[in-house]
């Protein structure tokens, strides 16, 4: 009977078409079997050790679980902490929760307060999806490490969406050295509080309106074209601009934006020319503002290679897009029509974004000022690393009301930036591992995700490793569409046939649960096609892949 190395050999062999010699050598260099997800009395775990050489000197470590509510990827990053603690130094433990709130749970961790249930129950609704038993225990096993231990471990959060938590921090800090910029501190922060929608889903598409435009018989391709004039007021942030959707599945969508920077209220021209072929009979055009200030839109014209075509109605038809989860956004933006301001001798459709954005924004730099010039004043009576906490708490809060607003909806950018000010400034010269959602940690190949900055940032001293699955169950929200912030956790099942292309060649490497340095093996091109993820090299991606083939649901503390 076949050993299980001569099986895993075959196994390879058939994926790569190596040799089964060859395959031996790189399941023995490349692939790990692993003993399991839970943590070990033994911190530190044979399996392991492989780990430690793969991650090399990387100061931070991107853990990313490919799905969130999932019991045993929460324990095995205990378990690959412990070890990593023990073995390389080690020091931070950062989660995907408010960096303002872990401040607290930190606080337990070394010992400055005990009530761990009070804190457990302050998260937000989102996070509850982070604040698990397997947290707990986490969080328990570091201040029993740190009683005795010559170098502490310290517990931390990059994300910013409970900005109530980081006021409150600069408030108190402010309050300690002057108690007047403390105040005033605090009427500018009721200013962003009364935005509402803070720290949810922002509404990224801002006001999007669109109309069906039928077109004319014709024979093969032609080009479509589309002109608009726009102009705009006080617009500072933000993007406008016109699309065209073809009414097919597939055919493409063409847009064309205008920056703040080339908007002024003279009107402007936004043109757009489409090839379309004859099976598109209607398009869907849209129009846009995802800023602030004012935006007009008028002089709506389209033709087919130079022939109008006859609209039956303006803009006036424009259909607004209504929110996409009504019951936790907020719309900032209102569409009329004006018949003051025309381009055309009619009436153009003018769009507000509600000045409330702008005076948050304001009162986010302005806290931002106060802080600094409390600082500048007072350097006696507060440490260099205080401040720099207090200056960052600041900074939550900033990011946390531009992203509200749209000035960088992008949120990695600012879990990326906070994960370099954690290792650089909050705990200087730590070594960091930060467990969060793959699709953050892992470097995309598109898109500009915390991974990819990171890694720009960082280069070889960032890390990531990626968990995966076949199946089993998780713990998940249900649709905040429908239920808002009451939303319950749901029990969802994993089938192994619903898996993606990483976890099918993974398990067929072996049995049990596996851990494969996917780098190693892009490098040498031994193993490429089994490690492939749609035709992009998964060194692009992560630098190890661990597969753990049946996992069990999120358990709530």
């Amino acid at each position: 009977m076949p050993t299980p190395k001569a099986l895993l050999a075959a196994a390879l062999a058939a994926l790569t078409g190596l040799s089964a010699a060859a395959q031996v050598e790189l399941s023995a260099e490349l692939l790990v079997r692993l003993t399991g997800a839970e943590p070990t009395e033994d911190a530190t775990s044979p399996d392991l050790v492989a780990l430690e050489g793969w991650l090399g000197e990387a100061r931070v470590v991107g853990l990313g679980e490919s799905r969130h509510g999932v019991h045993d990827f929460r324990r095995l990053a205990h378990r690959i902490f412990a070890h990593l603690v023990e073995t390389q130094g080690f020091d931070v433990f950062a989660l995907e929760v408010s960096q303002a709130h872990a401040v607290r749970l930190n606080d337990f961790v070394h010992g400055r307060r005990d009530d761990l249930d009070a804190l457990m129950r302050q998260r937000w609704w989102v996070a509850k999806v982070w604040y698990d038993q397997a947290l707990r225990d986490l969080l328990l096993w570091m201040r029993r490490y740190n009683e005795t231990a010559e170098r502490p471990v310290h517990f931390a959060g990059f994300d910013f969406k409970q900005p109530s938590f980081a006021m409150a921090a600069v408030v108190d800090g402010l309050r300690r050295l002057d108690p007047k910029a403390a105040a005033e501190a605090e009427r500018e922060y009721q200013t962003i509080s009364n935005l509402g929608g803070l720290g949810v889903f922002p509404n990224v598409y801002g006001l999007t309106a669109s109309m069906r435009v039928a077109l004319p018989a014709r024979t093969g391709t032609e080009t479509l074209q589309a002109e608009l004039m726009v102009r705009g007021r006080g617009v500072s942030h933000g993007w406008t601009g016109l699309s065209l959707e073809g009414a097919f599945s597939g055919d493409p969508i063409e847009s064309r934006y205008v920056s703040p920077n080339d908007l002024s209220e003279t009107w402007a021209t936004l043109q757009l020319d489409v090839a379309v072929t004859d099976r598109v009979d209607e398009v869907r055009l849209k129009v846009f503002h995802r800023g602030n200030g004012t935006v007009w839109f008028d002089g709506l014209r389209l033709a087919i290679d130079g022939r109008e075509i006859e609209l039956q109605e303006g803009l006036e038809a424009m259909e607004v897009q209504a929110l996409a989860m009504p019951l936790v956004q907020v719309m900032d933006h209102e569409a009329s029509l004006d018949d003051q301001v025309s381009y055309a001798g009619g009436r153009s459709l003018r769009v507000d974004c509600d000045p409330a954005l702008d005076r948050a924004l304001r009162a986010a730099r302005k806290v931002d000022a106060l802080v600094d010039e409390t600082l500048a004043a007072e350097t006696a009576r507060i440490s260099s690393s205080q401040a720099a906490w207090l200056r960052q708490m600041s900074r939550l809060v900033g990011q946390a009301t531009e992203w509200r607003a749209l000035v960088e909806s992008n949120r990695d950018v600012f879990m990326a930036e906070n994960l370099a000010w954690l290792q650089q400034h909050g705990f200087p010269e730590s070594r960091v591992l930060a467990l969060a959602h793959s699709s953050h940690t892992n470097r995309k190949a598109r898109g500009k995700g915390m991974g990819l900055v990171l890694a720009e940032e960082y280069g070889d001293s960032y890390a990531t490793v990626t968990m995966l699955t076949l199946s089993g169950q998780l713990r998940y929200f249900g649709d905040p569409r429908a239920t808002g912030r009451d939303d319950e956790m749901v029990l969802s099942s994993l089938k192994r046939e619903d898996a993606g292309p990483l976890e099918q060649r993974l398990a067929a490497l072996g049995t049990g649960d596996l851990m494969l340095y996917l780098r190693g093996a892009a490098e040498s091109g031994t193993a490429r096609k089994a490690i492939d993820l749609e035709s992009v090299p998964v060194k692009q991606v992560a630098d190890v892949a661990i597969l753990l083939r049946e996992v069990g649901p999120l358990r709530l503390d």
